[in-house]
């Protein structure tokens, strides 16, 4: 635990090795400490600190979304719903924020054509020159749920290769 002055104070320390990056706050998901977000971001700005927040896009916040870079990771494994990405890019581009894009590319799950499409059409529709970045699902977290006598719900579902990755993006490319 540590409040918004203690923390920048150690952050500036760090200045030189982050001379042209800065810091990403990160997850869980950063919007859901909206007071200790907002304070930090706008308190590292103040010291030239570059803020970036790495978002699911879930909440539309426009004062966060105004108070630092955006990536935004698109978790859309479980449903066709990308209403709430609509919201979030919807209000990026009106504050003037063009968001870089990830999704975690799942076979199965969300690498089929329809899903590619629908993605890339809404990033599309608010930023036409982004691009999305498609990551490779990987299991490295199912030693955890091994060790917590949980099932790993994506058991049975490969890891992405490099032409799972290739396909989508040529996919998205294409819209």
């Amino acid at each position: 635990m540590t409040d918004v002055d203690a923390l920048v104070s150690r952050l500036k320390r760090y200045r030189g090795y982050f001379r042209r990056g800065g810091v990403t706050l990160s997850g869980g998901e950063p919007f859901l400490q909206r007071a200790f977000a907002l304070a930090l971001a706008r308190r590292l700005r103040e010291e030239g600190i570059h803020v970036c927040f790495e978002t699911n896009g879930q909440i539309c916040d426009r004062e966060l979304i105004a108070a630092g870079d955006i990536v935004c990771d698109v978790k859309n494994q479980t449903t066709d719903d990308l209403s709430a990405y609509d919201r979030f890019f919807a209000a990026c581009a009106e504050e003037g924020k063009t968001p870089r894009v990830t999704n975690v590319l799942v076979p199965g799950i969300n690498d089929g054509e329809e899903k590619l499409r629908s993605l890339a059409s809404l990033v599309r529709k608010y930023f036409p020159a982004q691009s999305i970045r498609f990551l490779p699902f990987r299991k490295l977290c199912s030693q955890k749920y091994e060790e917590l006598g949980l099932g790993f719900p994506y058991s049975d579902v490969r890891e992405a290769e490099e032409d799972d990755i290739s396909r989508a993006e040529k996919t998205a490319a294409n819209i």
